[in-house]
């Protein structure tokens, strides 16, 4: 009899927890549902009846106070019932713990089904707001979707990544399935989500010609538009999916690889997170000196320069973010001095010099810097130009002394060009841009072999300009 009660209590602490996690939800403990397929009533532990994007979830919960593991049948037989009672998501949850096979078998079946496992222990962090990914000024609050976990950590070049429990996100990538966050705050070209998408997607055929895009229908919201884009390019190991939310201030953008057995859940998790994000104020000045400090305090126990160079860039950019740009630019040139190539940090020097309206003078020693890190390397040029976009007569200005500076260097020569073609194709300036992608090609065919993909990229630009 003891062993029936303590299974009684341990199912009821499992209900507290829900109605703490889902407050608004329609939760049922010891509920009945008929099976579509047994044609029988269904015993369920917890029933959570939730709303999400307008429509109606159902999520089962089976508490399982096992002496054992929870293996693979146990998995299996879940599955079953998930099915014949039409539940969306549903969680096992156990007082002993799990096995790899059996957390294997819930995260990768090929339905729509949606299984997690938990220890109980785990509960109090399941289903929990995940992180506040944020850009600047501005955030979004977003919960982690269904059995997986939101890494807010600073990742190069993200807000956040998301990925499955348990797995490290080096792992998530190599299985090819996870999700990163981005914030884009408004300016006056990016204004709507239309030109945001139209941006993003000449951008993708400038660089690749074959990329497929199209859109899906998603979750709509009252308060915000939405969006679902899904891509194609060769060189991706799966399509890519994008979720975008228009806010008032900023874009909020989820992106998906997904294989593509798995991609029907995984962008229900993706929808999710789209559905449920909220935007939020950052306090600039409190979060600016809490991450200055963990900074300070990891550089004064470090003793390797060149991890040192990489916190000072990181300093750079939150100062940067928060306007304080001539402490920003010392952080960079401290990066400078510890490791002179240093991209990021004379990258951000340059980004500087653009916000603070400094004149060629000043830029051009930076900026011959930086093209010496890697002047056949394309995105050495893309960076200036998106840092430049709004100085179009000193972006063109600059780009025209390098094309001075490396006249024997001709797959430089086709760099700049390249890019100066598709910067003028931007303006609508198509008479140059056509001139620029063809003596591009030219100085491309004296110094790379015929078969590089650029040469599929600049036909394709000269097949459109015409």
């Amino acid at each position: 009899m003891s062993g029936l009660m303590d299974w009684k209590k341990y199912e009821k602490e499992i209900h507290t927890q829900f109605q703490d996690m889902y407050p608004e939800a329609e939760i049922t403990h010891n509920a009945s549902l008929p099976g579509r397929y047994s044609k029988a009533d269904r015993q369920i532990d917890i029933l959570v009846q939730d709303y999400a994007a307008g429509e109606k979830i159902t999520i089962i919960v089976d508490g399982k106070y096992y002496s054992e593991n929870i293996d693979v049948k146990d998995v299996e037989s879940f599955l079953a019932m998930m099915q014949d009672v039409g539940a969306d998501k549903g969680l096992l949850i156990t007082q002993k713990g799990y096995s790899q096979a059996a957390i294997n078998r819930a995260y990768n079946d090929p339905s729509r089904l949606e299984l997690d496992i938990l220890n109980f222990d785990e509960l109090k962090d399941f289903q929990g707001f995940g992180a506040i990914p944020y850009s600047g000024k501005y955030g979004v609050l977003i919960p982690s979707p269904f059995g997986w976990v939101i890494d807010a950590s600073h990742v190069e070049g993200i807000n956040a990544a998301v990925f499955q429990r348990g797995l490290s996100l080096e792992e998530a990538r190599k299985k090819k399935e996870w999700m990163y966050i981005k914030i884009i705050s408004k300016t006056e070209q990016l204004s709507s989500l239309e030109k945001l998408i139209k941006f993003q997607e000449e951008y993708t055929i400038s660089l690749s010609s074959n990329a497929k895009t199209t859109y899906q229908s998603t979750i709509r919201r009252s308060d915000a538009k939405t969006k679902l884009r899904k891509i194609i390019i060769d060189s991706y190991h799966t399509p890519e999916y994008t979720g975008f939310v228009e806010f008032n201030e900023f874009f909020f953008l989820c992106v998906l690889f997904t294989p593509d057995e798995l991609k029907d859940k995984n962008i229900k998790k993706l929808e999710y997170i789209l559905a449920k994000a909220l935007p939020i104020a950052i306090d600039i000045e409190a979060k600016l000196r809490s991450e200055l400090a963990e900074l300070s305090e990891i550089i004064s126990i470090t003793k390797d320069n060149t991890e040192i160079a990489s916190i000072l860039i990181t300093q750079g950019k939150i100062l940067q973010s928060a306007n304080k740009f001539e402490e920003a630019d010392q952080k960079f040139i401290e990066s400078i001095s510890l490791c002179q190539t240093s991209y990021e940090a004379i990258k951000g020097r340059i980004e500087l010099a653009v916000a603070t309206n400094k004149d060629t003078d000043y830029l051009n020693p930076i900026i011959d810097i930086f093209f010496d890190l890697g002047p056949t390397n394309p995105t050495v040029c893309q960076d200036l130009i998106d840092i430049l976009y709004d100085e179009k007569e000193k972006l063109i200005e600059i780009l025209s002394r390098k094309l001075k500076d490396f006249t024997t260097n001709l797959e430089a020569q086709g760099n700049i060009k390249y890019h100066l073609a598709l910067f003028y194709s931007s303006i609508k300036d198509f008479t140059k841009a056509k001139i620029y992608f063809k003596e591009a090609r030219q100085d491309f065919l004296k110094s790379l072999n015929k078969e590089h993909e650029v040469f599929t990229a600049i036909q394709y630009n000269l097949d459109r300009l015409n």
